[in-house]
């Protein structure tokens, strides 16, 4: 049987790390085991090579330049035309303002597209945002189906309002690592795992830090993981590199790890404390349920879903530092009531609900 092509569009991907690239890396590797032909089309980013294949999967990057976090592709209208015609299936993933030029060429060539809504994009300018949001409802509009992390994550924030008979719910693909969990000590460790970037919200834990010391006694450690090289947010980065300079006491900055499981596996609860649309769902906490390791999350929509979910963890105000120490207390003390590793979020229900939208 003739394998379908499948062309999956993106503004970045590796090596850059984020959750939309991790995302969109997880679901070609399993639509390209399960027997489509994969393409992925994205920025070239600074990369030398202008395609190349990586795990059996060709990557094609476009040339251009960085504007703010976003990138500008000149050669995508004939570069999406090429690959949109080479492909029987298109899978765009949002925020992307390129995301238009595919799906014009989809509806002229016949091509079924489908568009992935990971999040609204904030560039902080309200004219930009509203730029971008009409040239990504008219994505949408000519999309055949919309994925979305969660249904949550739209009636929060009042999106896709015109489009929800196109809207299907699908929960990230979240790979299941093997885990051997550490032998604890007195020592309890809190874990962050993520990108040094404002959605993150990461002052917020550094603001917990007295009342987790002054308050409650505690004996902690906080481990930070993560990529440290988040586009446009340099001056974020060295704000955050102050605080763990001034609290180098309890707090450790690991940078980028090599296996997530290793880090999984040191730690007693993770923090995902995230405060903006940008975070629409959090796919290091279901990560983290996946394998055991219980979770304290912002009361934010899309970001709360794993937890509400799973019951593996606790919803805490974003704005309040004292209600954040007061969940990590509450989770740690309780770990066994938190207890996670239910297989919630399992990546093949994923794959196989993409595949009936795919065809």
């Amino acid at each position: 049987m003739k394998k379908k092509r499948l062309l999956i569009g993106l503004t970045y991907y590796l090596p850059n790390i984020s959750g939309l690239t991790l995302y969109a890396k997880n679901l070609a590797d399993r639509l390209n085991k399960n027997g489509y032909e994969l393409t992925v089309l994205t920025s070239n980013n600074g990369q030398q090579k202008g395609e190349e294949v990586i795990d059996g999967i060709r990557v094609v990057r476009i040339s251009g330049f960085g504007l703010g976090k976003g990138f500008v592709m000149p050669g995508i209208i004939t570069k999406s035309f090429e690959l949109v015609r080479q492909n029987d299936v298109v899978n765009y993933h949002l925020p992307s303002i390129e995301s238009v030029m595919a799906a014009l060429w989809c509806k002229i060539l016949g091509k079924k597209f489908v568009v992935t809504y990971h999040c609204s994009f904030d560039s902080g300018s309200w004219v930009l945002n509203k730029i971008i949001g009409i040239i990504e409802s008219i994505s949408c509009a000519l999309a055949d189906k919309i994925v979305v992390n969660s249904i949550d994550y739209l009636n929060g924030y009042k999106l896709l309002e015109n489009f929800r008979d196109k809207v299907v719910e699908i929960y990230p693909p979240i790979e299941k690592g093997k885990v051997k969990m550490e032998k604890k000590n007195e020592e309890k460790v809190i874990g962050f795992l993520g990108r040094l970037s404002k959605e993150k919200n990461l002052e917020v834990l550094f603001e917990a830090i007295p009342y987790l010391k002054n308050e409650y006694g505690l004996n902690f450690k906080i481990l930070l993981a993560g990529s440290r090289k988040a586009l446009g947010e340099e001056e974020y980065g060295r704000k955050i590199e102050n605080l763990v300079e001034a609290n180098g006491d309890v707090v450790k900055d690991l940078g980028k790890v090599e296996k997530i499981e290793d880090f999984y596996s040191r730690i007693d609860c993770l923090v995902l404390p995230s405060n903006n649309r940008l975070e629409s769902f959090g796919m290091v906490s279901a990560e983290a349920i996946n394998v055991g390791v219980p979770v304290v999350v912002s009361n934010t929509p899309g970001a709360r879903v794993p937890v509400v979910v799973s019951k593996a963890g606790l919803l805490f105000d974003p704005k309040s530092a004292k209600d954040l120490a007061k969940k990590i207390i509450e989770v740690l003390e309780n770990k066994n009531k938190y207890k996670a590793g239910r297989e919630m979020f399992e990546i093949s229900d994923t794959i196989m609900k993409y595949e009936q939208i795919l065809g």
